[in-house]
C-alpha cells in the first residue's frame, strides 16, 4: 500500500498531526519505541487530518490489510512506534516501521508495518541511534558521481560473476557492424573474424530518427564518418556514456543495420537476441520517448515512484537538525520508476532487458544498476526483488514441464502487454528468448508455440483486445498468438490435460531465412495435427458478458466461444456448418464434471485444403458420462492447420 498525501491540505503535501510530526531516530530505535497515541480512539480522532495515523489505523484496527488480524481483541492502548534494524548479514530485511499495542485481550503484541521502510540521510545525527542511511546528496545523471557508482558496481559485478551466459556455451553470433568511437569521431565498422568488447544502447525509436539512420544509400558516409550534429541527443549520450566507461565501440540498432535493406534487417534482427547477449553491458534511455529525449536527467532525486513522508525534529542530544523519511515500501518489487518508464511499454525491449548481462537505466530519477543477480540503487538503498533476467530465465532450477508453463503464462503473457509499431515484429522481437528456451528444453519451435505442449500452447485466449488498426497483412499462422494484438492469457497449466488424441504429424510452415530459420518471420505454410473434432451447430451473436463470449452448440453439447474477431461473429453464425472445434485438452469444471477446451476452425479458402483459427472454446459436461459418451466414439483425424 501507498503513504496517501493531499496536496489540498498542506502546502508541503504531507498533512501531519502533533504527535507524528515528533517522531525521531532516537525514539525510534529505543527500546520503548516512540510513544504515540494514548488509546485506540486518541488515534481515530486524528485519522482524517492526519496521513500518517490514517496509515497506522488501517495496519492496526481489523480490516483487509491489517497486521493484526491474527490476533483477537476488540480495543487497545499505548500505542508505540518503532523500527527494525537492517541485519548485517541480510541487508534486505529489516528497515520497516513496527507497531506495538497493549490490547485488551491479547496482551502486548507487536508487528512490522511492512509497507513503510524507515530512513535517514548520510550524515544525519538520526544515523548514530542506527536508522539506515539513503544517499539524498544526488546530484543529476551526468555527474562524475553518477558514473563512479557505475564503475563501483561493474567492479562488484565482476567480482560475483553476475553475468554468468543464458546460453549453455557461448553463442559465436555477433553485429555484423559496430559505432567505432575515436577521441572525435564517430564511424560505422564492419565486425570481421572478432568481436571487441562493445556496448548496446536500449532505447525509444519515436518518430524523430528519420534523419538518423543508416540506408544503402548512406552506408559508404556512414563508415567515413558520422556527423556529430546528426546524431539524436539520446544518441550523442550513449556515445558519451560509452567514452566514459572506457569502451571503444557501440551498438546502436538505428544506425548499425541499413534500415531500408530486408536482407539485412532480416539477418540481424534474428540475432538481435545474442547481440544484448554478447554485450559488455547495455545503456537504457529509460526516460526518454524519443530520440530527442537524452539518457541524462536534469536533477536526480531519491524517488523510484513510491510516496515519502519526511519529519524533521531536532535531535535531543545535538540540537541540530535531523530528519527521517517514512516510505512506501518496494524493495520486494521491481523499482516502479523503470518498469513504468517510456521503454518499458516496447516490445523490443522485453528481450533486450531479460538477455542483456548488465543493465544500467537512465531513470528520470537516478540510476540503477541491473545484472542478472541484483539491482543497485545510486541512493544506496538496498533492494530485495530479483532481476527481470533472473526471474525469468533460471533453467538450472526448473524442470522443462515448468519451463513451459513460465514460456506460456510468464513469457508471452507479459511480452503481449507491449507495444509494436509493426505487428510482424510479434515472433522475431522474441526470438532470442526462444533461442536460449530451446538450449533448455530441446523442443521444436512452432511461431511462439512448443512442440511437446502445443495443445496448451493452442488455447490461448484473449484477455485484453487492443485496437487491431496494423494487423491487416501479417504473415504469421492464424492458430498463434503472434497473429493478434493485445494481450493473451492461457488456462492455468496445472489444470490442463491434453487431449488423448491430438498429435502433431508435420511441420510445414515456410521461414524467410534459412539460418535459424524456425526463429525467422514466418511467410506462409501449415502444419498437419491429428485430432478428435466435432461440428459446431450453432454460434449465437449476441455477446453475453464482458468476457467478450457468445453461446455455441456442438449438438447437443453447450458452451462459449471466444472469438479472435468480435466483430466477424456475424460471419462466423453465416459459415456454419463448415465450422469446426478441434479439442485440445481438457479442464476441471464444477464438481466432477469437465470442460474440454476446444480450436475453433473455418476452411482457409484461397484454394488451401485445411482450416484457419476463428476463436476458441470451452464445452460444458455436466456428467463424466456424457463426457466420455461424446468424445470416445470420435476417432482423430488429420487437419491442417494454416
Amino acid at each position: 500500500m501507498d503513504i496517501d498525501t493531499d496536496s489540498d491540505e498542506s502546502s508541503d503535501d504531507q498533512r501531519l498531526c502533533q504527535k507524528c510530526s515528533a517522531i525521531n531516530g532516537e525514539a525510534l530505535m529505543s527500546a520503548d519505541g516512540y510513544r504515540h497515541a494514548l488509546s485506540r480512539s486518541m488515534l481515530a480522532d486524528t485519522v482524517s487530518s492526519c496521513d500518517l495515523c490514517n496509515l497506522l489505523s488501517q495496519f492496526i484496527d481489523p480490516g483487509s490489510i491489517s497486521q493484526f488480524n491474527s490476533h483477537s481483541f476488540k480495543n487497545y492502548q499505548n500505542l508505540r512506534l518503532g523500527a527494525r534494524p537492517i541485519d548485517p548479514t541480510n541487508p534486505h530485511l529489516g528497515n520497516v516501521l513496527t507497531a506495538t499495542i497493549d490490547t485488551d485481550t491479547a496482551g502486548t503484541v507487536t508487528n512490522s508495518i511492512r509497507d513503510v521502510e524507515v530512513w535517514t540521510s548520510l550524515g544525519d545525527p538520526a544515523a548514530k541511534y542506527g536508522v539506515p542511511v539513503m544517499n539524498i546528496d544526488l546530484t543529476n545523471t551526468k555527474s562524475p558521481e553518477t558514473f563512479r557508482f557505475i564503475l563501483s558496481c561493474l567492479d562488484e559485478c565482476s567480482k560475483h560473476n553476475c553475468v554468468s551466459p543464458l546460453r549453455l556455451k557461448s553463442s559465436e553470433s555477433f553485429p555484423s557492424r559496430l559505432l567505432n568511437l575515436g577521441a572525435n569521431s564517430v564511424c560505422l565498422v564492419d565486425v570481421e573474424t572478432a568481436c571487441p568488447p562493445y556496448i548496446a544502447l536500449s532505447h525509444c525509436w519515436g518518430t524523430n530518427l528519420l534523419k538518423c539512420m543508416t540506408k544503402t544509400a548512406n552506408l559508404p558516409q556512414m563508415k567515413a564518418n558520422i556527423d556529430w550534429h546528426d546524431l539524436t541527443p539520446t544518441f550523442r549520450d550513449a556515445v558519451e556514456i560509452t567514452r566514459r566507461l572506457g569502451v571503444r565501440y557501440i551498438w546502436i540498432d538505428a544506425l548499425c543495420i541499413v534500415q531500408d535493406s530486408r536482407e539485412d534487417w532480416a539477418n540481424e534482427s534474428i540475432k538481435m537476441g545474442d547481440i544484448y547477449h554478447n554485450a559488455f553491458l547495455t545503456i537504457s534511455a529509460s526516460h526518454a520517448r524519443d530520440g530527442s529525449g537524452g539518457c541524462f536527467n536534469k536533477q536526480s532525486s531519491v524517488g523510484l515512484g513510491e510516496t515519502t513522508i519526511t519529519i524533521t525534529t531536532n535531535d535531543h542530544s545535538t540540537g541540530l537538525k535531523s530528519s527521517i523519511m517514512l516510505s512506501s515500501t518496494f524493495q520486494f518489487h521491481p523499482p516502479r520508476v523503470v518498469e513504468d518508464s517510456p521503454i518499458n511499454s516496447r516490445g523490443w525491449v522485453y528481450q533486450e532487458r531479460i538477455l542483456s548481462p548488465r543493465i544500467v537505466h537512465f531513470t528520470a530519477t537516478q540510476l540503477i544498476w541491473e545484472c542478472r543477480k541484483a539491482y543497485r540503487l545510486e541512493d544506496l538503498r538496498p533492494l530485495a526483488s530479483s532481476t527481470i533476467p533472473s526471474m525469468v530465465l533460471r533453467p538450472e532450477i526448473l524442470d522443462t514441464a515448468m519451463l513451459v508453463e513460465r514460456w506460456h503464462t510468464d513469457i508471452v503473457s507479459t511480452y503481449c502487454k507491449r507495444e509494436f509499431t509493426k505487428y510482424e515484429d510479434r515472433l522475431v522481437a522474441l526470438a532470442g528468448i526462444a533461442q536460449v528456451y530451446q538450449l533448455h528444453i530441446r523442443d521444436q519451435y512452432l511461431a511462439g508455440l512448443w512442440t511437446s505442449h502445443l495443445p496448451y500452447g493452442l488455447s490461448w485466449t484473449h484477455r485484453k483486445r487492443h485496437n487491431r488498426q496494423g494487423l491487416e497483412g501479417h504473415r504469421y499462422p492464424s492458430w498463434t498468438w503472434a497473429s493478434h494484438n493485445g494481450e493473451i492469457t492461457w488456462q492455468p497449466f496445472s489444470t490442463f490435460s491434453p487431449d488423448t488424441g491430438f498429435s502433431i504429424l508435420a511441420n510445414h510452415l515456410e521461414f524467410e531465412l534459412a539460418a535459424r530459420k524456425e526463429f525467422s518471420p514466418v511467410k506462409g505454410g501449415f502444419i498437419a495435427v491429428m485430432g478428435r473434432v466435432a461440428q459446431v451447430t450453432q454460434v449465437g451473436c449476441q455477446l453475453t458478458s464482458v468476457f467478450d463470449e457468445v453461446d455455441f452448440r456442438m449438438g447437443h453439447i453447450k458452451g462459449k466461444f471466444f472469438a479472435d474477431d468480435t466483430a466477424r461473429i456475424q460471419e462466423i453464425s453465416s459459415r456454419l456448418p463448415d465450422v469446426l472445434a478441434l479439442a485440445l485438452g481438457h479442464i476441471p469444471q464444477f464438481g466432477s464434471s469437465k470442460g474440454t477446451l476446444l480450436l475453433v476452425l473455418a476452411p482457409a479458402g484461397g484454394g488451401r485444403t485445411g482450416f484457419v483459427r476463428l476463436g476458441h472454446g470451452i464445452a460444458t459436461f455436466s456428467t463424466p458420462e456424457e463426457f466420455e459418451r461424446f468424445w470416445d466414439g470420435r476417432k482423430p483425424e488429420k487437419v491442417c492447420l494454416y
